[in-house]
């Protein structure tokens, strides 16, 4: 069987062509394109190419009756169909125009779940809505007239564009869904009739083009994505973007997939939507295209996007997602915080480097822990959580519970970027579906050397790759010459929890860990010594330094809340300091999202702590009684400090240990215990 590719690239120098030009020859390709073995018959998108190419109607009406025959495809049998309609108004016949017209009463398009899909079903509505404005309720297939269409479709559209270039967009950056925002907003520029709706649906073209513009390397699409799927993860041009990028800057050469080999269903086409934006008659502006061919120089860009809606788990809708790429002639850094930013498809980060031919693909370095969970689906979709997984994985997505797989986010993992160094610690819980941690070495690279320090150096293209991994690791070969780097990963062995005194009711039973009694109490400056529970020989955490700050609320009297620095200190190790915090919530102490677990023993115990700027009146003011229950602070957040052996004292800078949990607090003016109640063990400090 043949390859399912154009024996030869369109353009095998498009730097040398010019934009109209690359514009006439997408045109042209699918209008003069033939059904194959690997696409059995043409598309809306053949057919409205030979429509605007004003061919012969003997040879477009067969293919036109044989899509009409069998609506299929839901937002992905709209667009195209909207094309045609428009396209073959004037040019097909009155009852081939009918039929066509009738099937919007008789077929129910599903509105899709993800933005993009909401994106293409109100534009399609509205586009078709408008060429039909005076239908009655009975003639559509949702049982509203057009005017109520495109009232409901309009609305949607404004409110995307506001959000997306307030906040950004839920599917930032994804090199396979960018062709399906690209496509409705073309349809919009090129069939529009209210100029408002026609300007801004330019804007949006450039601004969503200038997005993508500044993140390609040759023509493909590099850094953190949040939707991609495995096969153009590793092949970067097999998306649809790399056609669009060919289209627009004349970069890598246009070689699209004869049949999408990602998702191959009917009308999905996300290749052929260049032709879509080829007959839209948007022409982008030369400084996007400058933008996408100037790398002669290296630059350092910083974006802000949104994550989808959340409507579980979350304290907030859209958590903010903080996106960093470097990118230089040779190569291409990018990521995002870490996290479960994205369902499924999740790209965290990645090195991309640069090829005499971009079509050679498995130019890419990452690594990822392969997580999966009702919580992550429930997180973003409204199912049942415990169903989802195995709904996620009948519909197309059948790696998402695999050990293997190449995509996907992890609530473990945490990534800090600086230029083109890129720090990413995994903390993963024993007990989690897969515990290790899987790198993508790519059979592309012409040098791997495992120096004896630990680092790994491979070269990519023209590129130097130094990689450290933090825990031990085995090679494991993949399928085609691909190495992954395959690191069992364990949590940092913890404290038992115990008990002090009678069981009663806590808030939390991390207030609880006993630290070792042989410890002494140091300072904040001080070095603290490996804890004695860790051997030498046992597994240390991926970052070994930390620092935690407490956020207080607000007070009774509404005024603003400050941090609280409860301790910094450096375990043993050299690892880069990794910034936590948790945030004092209603009754308790919660993690605040995408941050660390809770602390241990050593965080809280093995420190002195200070309190600075406790003074009376102010925002975060803890004062006591001698019944130690009078104060700004959460009455369960004093508990826990008594829990632990702490208690802060009244007018004084330092928290003071007092009694053990089960005995009354009390508190003199002074700040100290009463004489009464000091103890030698107290004076020593954390026992």
């Amino acid at each position: 069987m043949p390859d399912p590719l154009l024996d030869r690239p369109v353009f095998q120098q498009p730097a040398a062509s010019s934009f109209a030009d690359r514009r006439e020859a997408v045109i042209d390709y699918y209008a003069t394109r033939e059904a194959d073995g690997y696409y059995p018959r043409l598309g809306f998108i053949e057919v409205a190419a030979r429509l605007y190419r004003n061919r012969s109607l003997d040879a477009i009406r067969p293919a036109l009756d044989l899509l009409l025959a069998d609506p299929d495809g839901d937002m992905f049998w709209m667009y195209p169909m909207v094309l045609a309609h428009y396209v073959g108004a004037d040019r097909l016949p009155a009852d081939t125009l009918a039929r066509m017209r009738d099937q919007w009463r008789t077929y129910t398009p599903y509105r899709g779940d993800t933005e993009n899909h909401w994106l293409l079903y109100y534009a399609s509505l509205y586009l078709i809505c408008q060429r039909y404005p005076d239908d009655p309720a009975d003639t559509w297939f949702n049982g509203r007239s057009a005017r109520e269409n495109m009232d409901e479709a309009l609305g949607y559209l404004d409110h995307w564009i506001d959000l997306t270039t307030r906040r950004g967009q839920g599917e930032f950056d994804s090199p396979h869904y960018l062709p399906f925002y690209l496509t409705p907003l073309a349809l919009l520029y090129a069939f529009a009739e209210a100029p408002g709706v026609r300007r801004r649906a330019q804007m949006m073209l450039d601004y969503v083009i200038a997005d993508f513009a500044v993140d390609t390397l040759d023509g493909l699409y590099a850094g953190a994505f949040s939707r991609i799927y495995p096969e153009p993860t590793l092949e970067r041009w097999r998306n649809g973007s790399t056609s669009f990028a060919w289209l627009l800057f004349g970069t890598a050469p246009f070689r699209p997939d004869a049949v999408n080999v990602v998702l191959p269903r009917a009308g999905y086409r996300p290749h052929g939507t260049t032709a879509i934006l080829a007959m839209s008659g948007y022409a982008p502006p030369e400084v996007i295209q400058r933008i996408a061919t100037d790398r002669s120089t290296p630059y350092l860009h910083r974006e802000r996007k949104r994550t989808r809606h959340r409507i579980r788990y979350s304290a907030v809708r859209n958590a903010p997602v903080y996106k960093t790429t470097y990118m230089t002639p040779d190569y291409a850094v990018g990521s995002i915080q870490g996290g479960l930013l994205q369902p499924i498809q999740q790209h965290t980060w990645e090195v991309l480097w640069a090829t005499d031919d971009p079509h050679e693909g498995f130019n890419v370095l990452f690594t990822l822990h392969p997580h999966h969970g009702a919580r992550e689906l429930g997180m973003y979709f409204p199912e049942e959580p415990k169903l989802l997984t195995d709904a996620v994985i009948q519909h197309e997505k059948n790696t998402y519970d695999k050990p293997d797989k190449w995509t996907g986010g992890s609530p473990y993992e945490q990534v800090l970027q600086h230029e083109d160094a890129v720090v990413v610690l995994y903390d993963i819980p024993v007990g989690t579906s897969y515990e290790h941690i899987s790198g993508y070495f790519s059979r592309t690279l012409t040098e791997l050397v495992e120096d004896k320090s630990g680092w790994i150096v491979a070269r990519g293209g023209d590129a130097w790759i130094a990689y450290h991994p933090l825990a031990p690791y085995t090679w494991q070969t993949e399928p085609g010459g691909d190495r992954r780097l395959h690191s069992p990963h364990r949590q940092w062995r913890r404290p038992t929890p115990t008990r002090r005194a009678t069981p009663s009711a806590r808030p939390s039973a991390r207030c609880h860990w006993k630290p070792p009694r042989s410890r002494p109490r140091p300072s904040a400056s001080r070095r603290c010594a490996a804890p004695r529970w860790m051997s030498p020989t046992a597994p240390r955490p991926a970052s070994t330094a930390c620092r935690w700050t407490l956020t207080t609320g607000r007070s009774s009297a509404g005024r603003s809340s400050r941090p609280l620095p409860i301790a910094s200190a450096s375990r043993c190790g050299t690892a880069p300091s990794v910034v936590r915090s948790i945030s004092r919530r209603g009754r308790s102490l919660t993690p605040t999202p995408h941050l660390f677990p809770p602390p241990t023993a050593h965080d809280f115990h093995c420190r002195r702590l200070h309190r600075p700027e406790h003074r009376r009146g102010a925002g975060d003011h803890v004062s006591r009684s001698r019944s130690g229950r009078r104060g700004g602070a959460p009455h369960a957040l004093l508990d826990q400090q008594r829990h632990r052996g702490l208690v802060p004292a009244r007018r004084t800078r330092r928290w003071r240990h007092a009694v053990p949990r089960g005995r009354s607090v009390a508190v003199s003016r002074r700040g100290r215990l009463p004489e009464d109640r000091r103890r030698r063990k107290d004076r020593r400090g954390c026992r």
